[in-house]
């Protein structure tokens, strides 16, 4: 009987077949590229397609770069221990790594599932499965940097050199199913094997020579000149009866591969791409949109690709198999293999100049998943001295007369880093005024480009930054806030100038006001002191936004502020000593906190130090978090964990974090949608499973606190209405000759329930009639009313588009929640035909507003590319969009036309003159498009 894999890896052993007609549609591309070190280049692949989102990272690797290795990473811990990719990325020359093979275990023990070689030498074994056919393909890159994919099998004999009995080893450093197929466990597998803890019969081989047999005994510490056979059943009996302690042995491997010739090998998944081509079927695949990683070697073999895909979340919704076979080979790759996805998917990288490496992709799972290998890719030469510079800001854009700040880096002439002082480099800039001072780029009262060259030595890097003219407006997100008692708002500020172009304001040129209500502000972050509303006014110069801030009664209960003994001390095992007491020496609330002294040194096992509730805190069915704070003398790297019985009466132990930092009272919080409640919590605990790890600490703990559900109703009141500078937005449009088209933007005319509404009617008609060609109404919804209008009118409701008198009308459907998800066909011709158009103006109508879309990159992107498009085509872009307010912005050269008069009182006749609003657009003979709001009435 052949061994199965066994878990959530047999799952994915599904075949496959499609035609090659998966290509997505591409909307929009942006591609971003560095050499991170010699012969290594990260490219990002931001791409926006029918499906969604997309966010690709590639590791291009010239394989014929001499400072340059690519080779097999593990953990540091031995092969049955996993870390993250970052962990094993964490050293000195490692430039750059992405996850390697899929695993079988649990976060903290576990194994490869197939083959692993490192520099000659076996690591581990592919399953059975290959025998029976080809499904965990192997990358292979030799010791000349020849690279390729292919299946492989293995059969490894045992052999007594004494009497020349065999024994048929199942698998090499792997936890097995089934013993009767036995297993051999070298040095690299870690430092003990498995004996009575799993019942076997275990064999200790060292210096070619068996030293001992046990039979359900105390586990072997693992030689490094030597191995361990692990076998229960009839393999156990025929390894007992045909070897003897003194014989000697030999191993013999049969493998289709020259091991002591292999750099590096490691397995996944299907063959993606094999010789160019897409296989038909594919051996394994993971069905639906998913993270994904892999490998891949161009055609000429020159060239190395390591891949990452994220999925899971809406910045990039993940590939199908055949997806990322297609992208693939769109890029050239000509072989390549699929490797273990999902929440394993991980890249890190050193970018130039920096001194370590850092997570360059997203991981579906917001963190770092442990693992079984990754792929690493070494730079090996290093000079230590200063080659040349990179200067870096964090935007390309600054304020007259602000700051932003720049950083310095160097690096070698292999593009290892090098330290440098800012203070030693020498900065000259052309261009408008600006200086460099105190790592700040000082920005003069002139707009304009300026050109920062830095210099020390030889070494020289120089980068530009766009100066704009003063702010002209400025937005405070959030807008509308509804929090408990007892919490905080964070806001961030946008500002851009009078051309809609954006830089950031620090604090120092922001002014906070609270015009309403009663709170605090710590910097960019609103305190409030007591519940209700809190209207927030930040300004700079006359330029003000507001925010509402809707406070109610807190949602954090205190349930222990442990200034009375109310728990006790536990340990496992019982090697594990230590004590709980209240104490006065720290406290983080009131005068006391709970001190839990442990000490860890005395065994290898897993070991916790318990603080033991006498009666067990009650978590209700509302409860949302836990949070309590904790606070030690030093950093400390063992686990802080919490120990609850759920409402169906089982055990959880959850943790809330993996160390504490010293010196500070951290507050912990953790979520309890995984926790079945209503259910109690028994215990608060310290732990370790790491052998080595072997501290003796203290840590307080206070504030223990539980939280229901926070205040989700915000009030209605009515914030004042954003004041913006100085703008060159308010233009006449009292043309008297030389016009060609006069439009007017309204929102709605609306049923006339009393007299006043006849009057706003009749008055809105009057000037659409006496005044207006074209008028378009943005959230119309009764065409009946408007029957009187006799100009052409405009209503969007789906992608369409006319020529009025030289001017182009695009209607535009955002309906569902953006362009792409009402249509994504829209996108493609949007872009078309405002390229192709001969019109000057292009007048963009939406069905909703910049506000309605629901994926924030796909407004981002809509900006972005009306904003290349008028750059590219010089002509006037106008967006017309049902917003909150009647305003005129602009977004870096296009306007954006937004008409609602909803929020008048209709009963009031004095806010309904005051306040209904309309905007007249008149473009004149020359194409000429100017913007005025005008009273209705």
């Amino acid at each position: 009987m052949k061994k199965k894999v066994f878990g959530a890896i047999a799952a994915i052993v599904m075949i496959s077949h499609f035609s090659s007609a998966y290509a997505l549609t591409m909307i929009n591309e942006k591609i971003k590229e560095e050499q991170i070190t010699s012969g290594v280049v990260l490219k990002n692949y931001d791409r926006f397609t029918e499906k969604g989102w997309l966010n690709i990272n590639v590791l291009e690797v010239d394989l014929n770069d001499d400072n340059t290795e690519v080779g097999l990473l593990n953990s540091e811990n031995g092969l049955n221990t996993f870390q993250t990719v970052y962990q094993m990325a964490s050293k000195d020359n490692i430039v750059a790594a992405v996850n390697g093979d899929f695993f079988n275990g649990t976060s903290a023990n576990g194994n490869t599932v197939g083959l692993s070689i490192a520099d000659g030498e076996l690591l581990t074994t592919t399953y059975f499965e290959n025998e029976l056919k080809d499904t965990f393909a192997s990358f292979i890159l030799n010791e000349d940097n020849e690279a390729w994919v292919d299946y492989f099998t293995h059969k490894i004999t045992l052999r007594n050199k004494k009497n020349k009995k065999e024994l048929l080893i199942g698998e090499y450093n792997k936890v097995s199913t089934n013993y009767e197929y036995p297993v051999i466990y070298t040095s690299e597998w870690g430092k003990y094997s498995y004996g009575s803890k799993l019942s076997l019969t275990e064999m200790l081989v060292k210096d070619g020579k068996v030293k001992e047999i046990r039979e359900n005994g105390e586990p072997f510490e693992i030689p490094d000149d030597g191995f361990v056979v692990a076998a229960y059943g009839e393999a156990a009996k025929n390894m007992i009866e045909n070897f003897k302690k003194n014989n000697k042995v030999e191993v013999d491997i049969e493998m289709d591969l020259d091991i002591d010739e292999i750099k590096m090998a490691v397995s996944g998944g299907a063959v993606l791409v094999k010789d160019g081509e897409i296989p038909k079927t594919f051996s394994s695949n993971i069905s639906g949109s998913n993270p994904r990683t892999a490998i891949g070697v161009s055609e000429d073999g020159n060239t190395l690709y390591l891949i990452t895909v994220d999925g899971r979340q809406a910045s990039s919704i993940g590939m199908t198999q055949i997806e990322l076979a297609e992208f693939l080979k769109e890029k050239g790759v000509y072989n390549a293999i699929n490797l273990d996805g999902g929440g394993s998917t991980t890249m890190v990288a050193r970018k130039l100049g920096e001194a370590a490496v850092k997570t360059i992709n997203s991981p579906s799972g917001g963190v770092l998943r442990m693992v079984t290998n990754a792929i690493g890719i070494y730079n090996n030469k290093k000079t230590g001295s200063l080659s040349n510079l990179v200067l870096r800001v964090p935007e390309e854009n600054v304020f007259v007369n602000s700051k932003m700040q720049i950083e310095v880096l160097g690096y070698d002439k292999y593009y290892n880093p090098v330290d440098v002082d800012i203070d030693d480099v020498d900065f000259t800039v052309d261009g408008v005024l600006a200086t460099v001072e105190d790592g700040m780029i000082v920005a003069g009262s002139d707009a304009g480009t300026a050109k920062i060259t830095a210099k020390k030595g030889r070494a020289t890097a120089t980068i530009s930054v766009d100066v704009l003219s003063a702010p002209n407006e400025i937005e405070i997100s959030p807008k509308k806030e509804a929090i408990n008692l007892g919490e905080s708002v964070e806001y961030t500020i946008t500002a851009k100038n009078k051309n809609g172009y954006y830089a950031t304001l620090l604090g120092d040129d922001l002014t906070y006001k609270v015009i309403s209500g009663d709170g605090e502000f710590a910097g960019n972050k609103f305190v409030p002191n007591k519940e209700g509303d809190h209207v927030i006014e930040v300004s700079v110069g006359d330029t003000k936004s507001y925010a509402l801030v809707t406070v109610g009664e807190s949602n954090k209960n205190v349930i222990d502020s442990f200034e009375n003994q109310s728990f006790k001390f536990v340990s496992y095992p019982v090697a594990v000593t230590g004590e709980a007491s209240v104490t006065s020496s720290e406290s983080a609330h009131l005068k006391k906190s709970a001190k839990l002294e442990y000490d860890f040194t005395k065994t290898d096992a897993t070991r916790a130090a318990y603080l033991r509730f006498e009666s067990p805190i009650e978590v209700s069915e509302d409860a949302t978090e836990i949070s309590f704070k904790v606070y030690s003398e030093e950093d400390i790297d063992d686990y802080i964990k919490l120990k609850f019985v759920d409402a169906k009466g089982n055990t959880e132990l959850v943790m809330a974090c993996k160390g504490v930092t010293g010196g500070e009272w951290n507050e912990l919080t953790y979520d309890l949608n995984s926790i079945s409640l209503p259910a109690t919590l028994t215990d608060v605990y310290v732990a370790q499973d790491k052998a080595e790890v072997k501290n003796v600490g203290t840590i307080y703990f206070d504030e223990l606190a539980i939280l229901t559900d926070k205040n989700d109703s915000v009030s209605e009141v009515r914030l004042p209405q954003d004041i913006k500078g100085v703008s060159s937005l308010e233009e006449t449009t009292e043309l008297t000759s030389g016009e060609s088209l006069k439009i007017i933007v309204f929102d709605e005319i609306r049923e006339t329930e009393i007299l006043l509404d006849s009057l706003v009617k009749n008055r809105v008609e009057q000037k659409m009639n006496n005044t207006a060609e074209v008028v378009v109404f943005t959230s119309q919804e009764n065409e009946d009313l408007i029957s009187n209008v006799g100009a052409e009118k405009i209503i969007p409701n789906g992608y369409s588009k006319q020529t009025i008198d030289g001017s182009l009308f695009i209607n535009l459907d955002v309906s569902s929640g953006g362009v792409r998800i009402s249509d994504y066909n829209q996108w493609l011709n949007l872009k078309n035909d405002v390229t192709i158009s001969s019109e000057k103006n292009i007048f963009i109508v939406m069905n909703g507003s910049l506000n309605d879309f629901t994926d924030k990159k796909e407004k981002k992107l809509f900006i972005d590319t009306l904003c290349d498009l008028k750059r590219k085509t010089s002509k006037n872009i106008l967006v017309i969009q049902d917003g909150e307010s009647t305003e005129i912005s602009m977004e870096r050269g296009v306007k954006y036309i937004s008409v609602n008069n909803c929020f008048i009182d209709n009963k009031d006749p004095l806010d309904v003159v005051r306040n209904t609003k309309y905007i007249e657009i008149t473009v004149s003979e020359k194409g000429e498009v100017y913007c005025s709001i005008k009273d209705a009435i």
